[in-house]
């Protein structure tokens, strides 16, 4: 603990000093009189495990880009959605992700994971020119050359990839396309939404279901009801029951998610009434109503 104490002293400069005197004081491990006058913990670079750290942030970069969808297409992280498509280009890293698996879909709320390896033709991908730095080396052609390398097939984006760099013809000149000369990107397909962050790409499958959308309507509700839970100042084990003003399509999303609802916020009871006026008002998407909590 005195170590960690160290560690964060940087970013929690008093509670770090309560920590190194509250310690040191009966280990006596310390000459310093104050964690800010001690040594800074040496690194050991043998307990550094680099194929984790690499694993890690693949693993962010795959959820900050499918974040990054849900913010591009409007769609709260509370909705479930049904799938994100990862291509991999191994049996090795597809593993990697497979581990990684329950951190992802709960990091993203999405059902599953679909991979796709290099036979897969779900995603395509296209090139768009860099002009700034092809115009000034083919001039004159540089239009052509633009055409040639938007008509490059997906086996040759591919070679290009894995090559670095791509040799063409265009009107009798030799051109090389390098892998800084283009932007590599997938073209979106009805229903999918892709994002491209250097060599990792994903795609989210947008469409909703009724489950799906039950669901999201739910998870909103749960949301709802533990803010007013805090703001009532219950104890987070007190049980309740929930009072509803009846909605149809709140009514359904609820019932066909209750044992969720029940488990997620205590509630021994649900109520719908129709004359409820009186309480947290609450309105969503297209959804308008009134909930109010009481403890059981």
């Amino acid at each position: 603990m005195i170590k960690i104490s160290k560690l964060i002293s940087p970013i929690a400069p008093f509670y770090s000093e309560y920590v190194f005197q509250s310690l040191n004081i009966i280990s006596k491990q310390e000459d310093a009189k104050s964690v800010h006058l001690s040594s800074f913990p040496d690194i050991i670079p043998e307990l550094i495990n680099k194929k984790l750290e690499k694993k890690i942030n693949q693993v962010r970069n795959i959820c900050s880009l499918a974040l990054s969808i849900r913010k591009k297409e409007k769609i709260k992280v509370r909705q479930p959605l049904n799938k994100i498509i990862i291509p991999v280009k191994s049996e090795n890293e597809k593993e990697e992700i497979e581990n990684a698996k329950s951190q992802i879909l709960s990091e993203i709320n999405v059902k599953s994971i679909e991979f796709l390896d290099k036979k897969d033709s779900l995603l395509v991908k296209e090139l768009k020119p860099k002009f700034k730095l092809l115009g000034p080396r083919y001039g004159k052609i540089i239009n052509a050359v633009a055409k040639e390398i938007k008509q490059l097939s997906n086996n040759e984006i591919e070679k290009l990839e894995i090559d670095g760099s791509i040799n063409l013809s265009v009107e009798n000149t030799d051109v090389i396309i390098s892998n800084d000369d283009v932007e590599i990107n997938y073209k979106d397909i009805e229903g999918l939404s892709v994002a491209t962050d250097g060599s990792q790409t994903i795609a989210l499958d947008l469409k909703l279901s009724e489950e799906l959308i039950n669901e999201g309507i739910t998870r909103e509700i749960v949301n709802r009801v533990q803010n007013i839970r805090k703001n009532q100042g219950y104890d987070v084990t007190d049980k309740i029951e929930i009072n509803i003003k009846n909605n149809k399509k709140l009514e359904e999303a609820l019932n066909s998610n209750l044992d969720y609802l029940k488990g997620e916020t205590l509630a021994i009871k649900l109520y719908f009434s129709e004359n409820l006026n009186e309480g947290e008002e609450i309105e969503f998407d297209d959804i308008k109503t009134v909930i109010t909590i009481n403890k059981v």
